[in-house]
């Protein structure tokens, strides 16, 4: 048994399977917000001694790796950098699909797809 497919049932096996973007719960730019923890941490480094004598985890090591991980956070690439060449493959196979689906019809004769 063949199948024969067309453009509809191609576009429907080559679509991408996406989950919606998570949407940010603060009422800032992602550049503010950076901002905003690397003052809290700068804030906290100032205040160590305090928090030290609550508790010895919270040291200066502690608010040194927490800026770090903001910075390196905020040096990751945005959305429209990350999916840049996804999307561009997407395109790619797209356009090879419809090729590979113009030669195939073009091979396939009118008995082969009835059948007869």
């Amino acid at each position: 048994m063949f199948v024969i497919l067309n453009q509809k049932s191609i576009k429907n096996h080559l679509m991408p399977i996406t989950t919606p973007r998570p949407k940010p719960e603060y009422k800032c730019t992602q550049q503010e917000l950076y901002q905003v923890c690397l003052l809290i941490w700068a804030s906290y480094l100032e205040n160590v001694a305090d928090f030290t004598n609550e508790n010895t985890n919270y040291d200066a090591t502690f608010g040194n790796t927490n800026i770090a991980a903001v910075k390196e956070a905020k040096a990751m690439p945005d959305f429209q950098q990350r999916d840049e060449a996804s999307e561009t493959l997407g395109v790619e196979l797209k356009e090879a699909a419809d090729e590979c689906l113009i030669k195939w019809q073009s091979i396939v004769t009118p008995e082969f797809r009835t059948g007869s």
